[in-house]
């Protein structure tokens, strides 16, 4: 694993600085076979984020020099971690990370449904991290992950990524308070090609059982979804013709980049 804080390895110092910065924000890729996808969504992430905790854009020539330099370093296939934050004079600080890579999660999943409001729901905070927690003790109880439902009773989005529910011919992402999706971001140009219509709609727990299907998008890819909580779909929309299949076949094809061309 290789780390840098400010384009320098870490150091004790620097890693103590990070740990008591009180605001930061981060985001995370995934890197196969030395390519990453939507990297212009990712570094907006990180702009938005500190523009909103910070007042000042992100230090994006710093993020990308990092970047680079660490993943010089590492293995094709890899996890990189980039995170910004900001000392007590408010100066911004970017740390970036290449770890081992997410395995890909392409299996039905089974997902449980858990109340949580996120908190900043448009920043992927370093200090707020319910969202993960949440993600880990739904694993280690035997789930592939959680569905996060608001207090009003809404779907919203999974703990890790964004969920996608199958209505007719047609994909319907819930409505909330949520972080903004990449995995959507990058899907939806694919949808639009193949000819699958979208549509943002509020969406209640209870009436997760009139969709059709279900499917997860996050870092470590796409995936059907057989069951939340009650409601299950074991065989719902097989066959390569189906909207299911055909969404999930259009997220294998959004396009990669190498990071030292950006």
């Amino acid at each position: 694993m290789t780390m840098l804080i400010d384009g320098a390895e870490a150091t004790s110092a620097a890693l103590l600085d990070r740990l008591n910065a009180s605001e930061g924000h981060r985001t995370a890729l995934q890197v196969r076979a030395g390519r990453v996808r939507g990297l212009d969504l990712h570094f907006q992430r990180l702009d938005q984020a500190s523009r909103a905790l910070f007042g000042a854009p992100a230090p994006l020539t710093k993020v990308v020099e990092a970047a680079i330099r660490v993943l010089g370093t590492a293995p094709n296939e890899a996890t990189l971690r980039i995170e910004i934050f900001a000392d007590p004079a408010g100066h911004q600080h970017v740390l970036v990370e290449a770890g081992a890579a997410s395995p890909r999660d392409a299996a039905p999943h089974r997902l449980e449904l858990v109340r949580h409001d996120r908190l900043l729901p448009g920043i992927e905070h370093t200090a707020l991290g319910s969202p993960q927690v949440i993600d880990r003790l739904s694993r280690r109880a035997g789930f592939d992950g959680a569905v996060l439902v608001s207090s009003s009773g809404h779907v919203v989005e999974i703990a890790d990524g964004t969920l996608g529910l199958i209505s007719g011919r047609r994909v319907v992402w819930p409505d909330g308070p949520a972080l903004a999706s990449l995995g959507r971001g990058l899907l939806e140009p694919q949808l639009a090609a193949a000819g699958i219509a979208t549509v943002v709609l509020p969406v209640r727990a209870g009436d997760l059982g009139l969709f059709d299907g279900a499917f997860v998008v996050c870092a470590r890819g796409a995936a059907r979804v057989e069951a939340i909580g009650d409601v299950t779909w074991p065989h719902a929309d097989h066959g390569g013709g189906s909207i299911l299949e055909r969404v999930l076949a259009a997220h294998e094809i959004i396009p990669t980049e190498s990071l030292s061309a950006g």
